[in-house]
């Protein structure tokens, strides 16, 4: 098992990376002691893709297109107003 600092985390952050992905384990140490083990993922086979749950996407963005939308015009009126009730 290697050993890696709280401060080469940033600079050996490609090393931590490359056994990770071997499979191997790796300890934290800060301030001369070690605080944690630091062990690859059960599934590193199949990455998280960002559009996995399309439909649920769909759903969001045709909600949103049933939204009363603002004009620019409107907003600033509405800020003025609530900053004059807000102050005076």
């Amino acid at each position: 098992m290697e050993t890696i600092s709280t401060s080469q985390l940033r600079t050996k952050s490609s090393d931590l990376i490359k056994t990770l992905t071997n499979g191997g384990n790796v300890s934290l140490i800060h301030r001369s002691r070690k605080v944690g083990v630091i062990v690859p993922t059960a599934d590193l086979s199949s990455p998280i893709h960002p559009l996995a749950n399309v439909a649920e996407l769909k759903k969001i963005i045709g909600n949103h297109s049933k939204l009363r939308l603002l004009s620019q015009n409107q907003r600033e009126k509405n800020y003025a107003k609530h900053l004059l009730s807000k102050y005076g």
